[in-house]
């Protein structure tokens, strides 16, 4: 109790210039961003996995040392807005409890990002034994792969935009991060035939495969993400596939004044989202049936916002299997 409370005051002493700090830091990712003409969206996950790390709930030593040196990204700022917490946790040990995931319940939705670190960790976990090759489909500033390559039974591979990319290697090359085992694919989901430079780059479809699909679907067309999965279906049996996803209750939730922010804030970053799937109760049984449409069962489900007769999910993490 001691530990809350003290953490509690430091996050309210804070509070007046943690939030000039984070909108300088926030218009100084759009603008830089869209400067750079870089992925910007891929910044907040990062943020929160470098902060799971600083706290020593996950291991990431590629993330910290990229997060420092990306350009469309003030490190500073990022260390500003992370004080509060990372003060409370330095005197007292207090970790808040969105970031102690897996804990009992449903996580609200203000817990989402620092949940789907932990689900998405704990997945890869689960099934890669079962697996050859792991691929991460539009993988942005994730670094997961690089630590995945030194596991020789693994093939890895990356897929994402030309630009993203190729920054995203020079700067891992700066630093000094191995990324020699990982093999990086350009391709644009909305133009180009993904699986085919995946097989010129070495994948074989017929071997099992763990696909990650993090924080990319909100982005696409209900067309180019069906075809996304219908893709990934064709791949050998026993092959795996992780994402997460947005339900239609976020487009009644952005209408509302407040939240119109977010809506500016993703027009701004060049990242409008765009597919939803049905918030209609229980969302599991409809992801299980898009899933069943693909020719992918459903393994494992996650909600983000808990589910009742008034209140709908607004989205989830989730595991599909090949039938």
């Amino acid at each position: 109790l001691t530990a809350v409370l003290l953490s509690a005051l430091i996050r309210i002493a804070f509070l007046p210039v943690w939030l000039v700090v984070q909108i300088l830091y926030t218009a100084h990712m759009i603008f830089s961003s869209r400067k750079l003409g870089v992925s910007a969206t891929a910044l907040s996950p990062m943020a929160m996995r470098w902060l799971q790390y600083q706290l020593g709930l996950r291991r990431d030593e590629a993330c910290a040392k990229l997060i420092k040196v990306l350009p469309n990204h003030c490190y500073a700022g990022l260390r500003a807005t992370a004080l509060p917490v990372l003060l409370g946790h330095r005197l007292t040990g207090f970790v808040p409890k969105m970031l102690r995931y897996p804990y009992e319940g449903i996580p609200p939705v203000g817990h989402c990002s620092a949940v789907r670190a932990t689900f998405v960790d704990a997945a890869i976990e689960r099934y890669l034994p079962g697996v050859d090759q792991f691929v991460e489909l539009g993988a942005g500033y994730d670094t997961r792969t690089v630590q995945l390559q030194h596991n020789r039974q693994i093939r890895c591979f990356e897929i994402d935009l030309p630009k993203t990319q190729q920054m995203k290697r020079e700067l891992l090359h700066q630093c000094g991060v191995d990324t020699s085992d990982v093999k990086f694919v350009s391709a644009n989901f909305l133009t180009d035939d993904w699986l085919d430079n995946l097989a010129k780059a070495g994948f074989d479809p017929r071997k099992p495969t763990s696909f990650l699909w993090e924080g990319v679907t909100y982005y696409l067309s209900r067309e180019v993400m069906e075809k996304t999965f219908r893709t990934i279906a064709k791949i050998a049996p026993g092959s795996v596939v992780v994402f997460d996803y947005g339900t239609e209750a976020n487009i009644k939730v952005y209408r509302r004044p407040l939240y119109r922010l977010n809506k500016v804030v993703f027009k701004a970053i060049r990242g409008p989202q765009t597919f939803w799937i049905s918030s209609e109760p229980p969302v599991k049984k409809n992801l299980a049936a898009l899933m069943d449409a693909y020719g992918l069962s459903l393994r494992e489900q996650l909600d983000c916002g808990r589910e009742t007769r008034r209140r709908r999910s607004f989205g989830g993490l989730a595991a599909a299997v090949l039938k």
